[in-house]
């Protein structure tokens, strides 16, 4: 925006992503936000977890205290990996017990378990 938003209250609303989410195409959707956000106020980021929430969008808000527009822990960042794979299948000529099938398993187990603690209406 070329004004402050209160100067063009209606560019504000056209730039916003709130103002489109009930036609963003993902209906799932992964929010990771910095405790320490100098960037994007956290604030901004719940904001958009409430508004994907109420427009029927499967959310899960991730909160990484004392991080900033990035995660620079690396506990967090072990954290925040596993939850981003869309998919984890073992190759085919993997053998059950093999390392990558565990990780393939507990990979799907995190995402069922996160699923299911964000569902609407569940609370969260």
């Amino acid at each position: 925006m070329q004004v402050a938003p209160w100067e063009d209250i209606t560019a504000m609303m056209n730039n916003s992503p709130l103002n489109r989410i009930q036609v963003m195409p993902a209906k799932n959707v992964l929010v990771e936000i910095g405790g320490e956000d100098p960037t994007v106020d956290m604030r901004q980021g719940v904001e958009f977890y409430n508004y994907a929430r109420r427009a029927g969008k499967h959310v899960v808000m991730l909160l990484y205290p004392r991080e900033g527009h990035s995660l620079s822990k690396k506990e967090h960042a072990i954290d925040y990996e596993p939850r981003t794979s869309v998919s984890r299948r073992p190759s085919p000529d993997a053998r059950p017990g093999d390392r990558q099938t565990r990780a393939s398993r507990t990979a799907a187990r995190r995402h069922r378990a996160a699923q299911a603690r964000c569902r609407p209406g569940s609370g969260w």
